[in-house]
């Protein structure tokens, strides 16, 4: 087989089942490089929804549960693919920030870290079913910049920034169908913010870039040396309303749209980029000090991904 047949042999592979591996639970927990494909890394999506942009100089814990099932995945085309069967993550992430009171241009300096425990299920087909648990890549975010006291349309707006890197900690072996690592390095900086935009009414939003290096230990089924996936912009968005001054209610969604595509040994596979939109209802309930986060969301407009609902249960405490 010469470069042209293999090349167009792995583009045709990629065409079928671009992203086996989902991003799940919020930062740094999922599926990765499952069922010998080329796919984009675990991301936030619909991890953080109402007040993210809230935060003041602290201490912060947040424990974050989640579940995503997957009966369906997608081709390039959003088309259901026969064969897979479906996926299951369960996930656990523990993220530790914290704010100084010391400032630069303005905000509020810190630093955050973020710790995943995954578990999954893969059965896409009889000849493809992996499963497994463990410690999946961890998140460390050296910088943090937290400005509070900005006003938008002369309403309270509260927002930061944040500098996040992915760190390759977690298990990964190309001859499985399913790692809970990635087997990469990944730079993914946010901007995240929350505009108070009435007495009750809130609205917040967090827009991501993400890079992801090459991975030189892929899929063994693509006979590859190097594969990187392709770059991509993601975002997570929410508004709530206040039913007493510690319940909330209201709906939130994310968004995911790969820009670049995938490569298998430096070449581009067209048809390879991925891209969802989930959306569904939510509300907050906060008490002696801790919030209680709930999310529901559903998928559409899925391209090159595993199609499905997620769940989101997240606590959070300031100290």
């Amino acid at each position: 087989m010469n470069r042209r047949q293999s090349v167009s042999r792995r583009r045709g592979r990629v065409r079928a089942i671009a992203a086996l591996g989902l991003a799940l639970a919020g930062l740094g927990a999922g599926v990765c490089q499952a069922g010998g494909q080329v796919t984009l890394p675990p991301v936030n999506l619909g991890s953080s929804s109402f007040l993210d942009g809230l935060a003041g100089p602290g201490w912060l814990v947040k424990e974050t549960l989640s579940y995503y099932s997957a009966p369906r995945f997608t081709d390039a085309d959003g088309h259901a693919l026969s064969r897979p069967d479906g996926i299951v993550v369960a996930a656990a992430v523990t993220h530790v920030a914290f704010l100084s009171k010391l400032k630069l241009l303005g905000a509020h300096i810190g630093a955050e870290l973020l710790v995943p425990v995954v578990r999954f299920d893969l059965d896409v087909a009889p000849a493809l079913q992996d499963g497994g648990a463990g410690i999946g890549d961890l998140v460390v975010g050296p910088l943090l910049l937290q400005w509070n006291g900005h006003s938008l349309f002369g309403r309270p707006l509260h927002h930061r920034l944040g500098i996040n890197v992915t760190v390759p900690t977690g298990r990964h072996d190309g001859r499985r169908a399913g790692n809970v690592g990635h087997g990469t390095w990944q730079f993914n900086p946010h901007w995240a913010f929350t505009s108070m935009v009435s007495s009750r009414w809130e609205l917040s939003g967090r827009m991501h870039y993400l890079w992801v290096s090459k991975n030189h230990d892929p899929p063994a089924s693509l006979g590859a040396t190097t594969t990187q996936a392709g770059q991509a912009a993601h975002a997570n968005f929410s508004f709530s309303y206040a039913l007493t001054n510690g319940l909330r209610v209201g709906a939130a969604g994310y968004a995911l749209k790969q820009i670049t595509d995938h490569r298998i040994d430096g070449v581009d596979q067209a048809g390879s980029r991925e891209q969802v939109i989930g959306l569904g209802p939510g509300l907050s309930w906060s008490v002696a000090g801790s919030t209680l986060f709930a999310n529901v969301y559903l998928e559409t407009a899925v391209r090159n991904r595993p199609k499905g609902a997620r769940f989101f249960l997240r606590w959070s405490r300031p100290f």
